[in-house]
């Protein structure tokens, strides 16, 4: 664990470096975009270059800014002129909540209908989950999301085509607000687990120790779910670690269709107006989350199969 942990600040350091780089790529003059757009006189625009620090080289300015960092401060934002700690403070649950219902949807879907595919291989609902397995890896998510609005939103009124409520203070509208977007970020997620929990379910029920069970007279449930299911989650548990990052970048475009007030919509939103330290923090942030989910993903394999050990 303390290796892993460790190696969580060498890829901070290279993915912040990657950014702040890119970043320095967008058109436009972020001092710009802090006075509000306004034309200026380049007297005027040299002063506030100065006051923000732009005049000093590139590595100078990513130094300081991995300084601030340390400390807690991720500067302020260039176009509301928050703290970008503050604003990503308010952000981040929302994206949370997104993505976990994203997640817990798509798994609901996947293990379910992955294992019913497996036991009845080469039948009609194997046929059926499998083919719609392959549509939902094949459609993207925002062709999903328009197709979804259009039809549930605007053709039968049936949800609501934007917005966001906290789950916590008003779960029932949260939860219509979350339906339509969580499908769409979910479905690609629950196709590829739904694929590989079929793939593994059926490696595992070739086993010779499945067939023992069987030829035991254990109940078919009962080798299901203690002798197949466990036994087929690591691989499972691995796919599902890579998706997670997939989910959280996907927020970015599901967030602007459904106008989500999270940290995918204020990421577009910096990008556009070149508000470089509000980019730089949602990157940390999201970096940050993406690297504690393949930490544990690591750690639960030890937990599901006790023979595992990290030496």
């Amino acid at each position: 664990m303390i290796r892993r942990v460790l190696f969580i600040i060498p890829v901070l350091f290279v993915v912040t470096a990657f950014v702040f780089g890119l970043v320095q790529l967008i058109p436009g003059d972020p001092a710009i975009t802090y006075l509000g757009g306004a034309q200026l006189d380049p007297t005027r625009l040299a002063a506030v270059h100065r006051q923000l620090g732009l005049d000093q080289p590139l590595p100078v300015q990513y130094v300081k800014w991995l300084f601030h960092v340390a400390q807690g401060d991720f500067g302020r934002s260039l176009a509301s002129g928050q703290p970008v700690l503050i604003e990503l403070r308010n952000r981040v649950p929302v994206t949370l909540q997104i993505v976990g219902f994203a997640f817990v949807l798509s798994l609901l879907i996947a293990f379910p209908a992955g294992i019913l595919s497996a036991v009845m291989r080469n039948r009609p609902p194997d046929t059926i989950v499998s083919f719609l397995a392959m549509v939902g890896v094949a459609i993207p998510d925002f062709w999903l999301a328009l197709l979804l609005i259009t039809l549930f939103a605007v053709k039968l009124h049936w949800l609501p085509p934007s917005g966001h409520a906290n789950l916590l203070t008003d779960p029932l509208t949260a939860l219509k607000l979350m339906i339509l977007p969580g499908i769409a970020l979910g479905s690609q997620m629950a196709a590829g687990t739904l694929r590989q929990v079929r793939s593994s379910t059926l490696e595992v029920l070739r086993q010779d120790y499945v067939r023992t069970a069987q030829a035991k007279g254990l109940a078919g449930r009962t080798v299901l779910l203690r002798h197949v299911t466990r036994n087929a989650l690591l691989p499972v548990i691995t796919v599902i670690g890579f998706q997670v990052p997939r989910l959280i970048g996907g927020a970015v475009i599901i967030e602007t269709m459904f106008g989500i007030p999270g940290m995918g919509l204020i990421a577009v939103q910096s990008i556009s107006t070149r508000d470089y330290l509000m980019v730089q923090g949602v990157v940390l942030i999201t970096a940050l989350v993406t690297l504690a989910v393949n930490l544990l993903t690591d750690l639960s394999y030890a937990v599901i199969d006790p023979r595992i050990r990290y030496g």
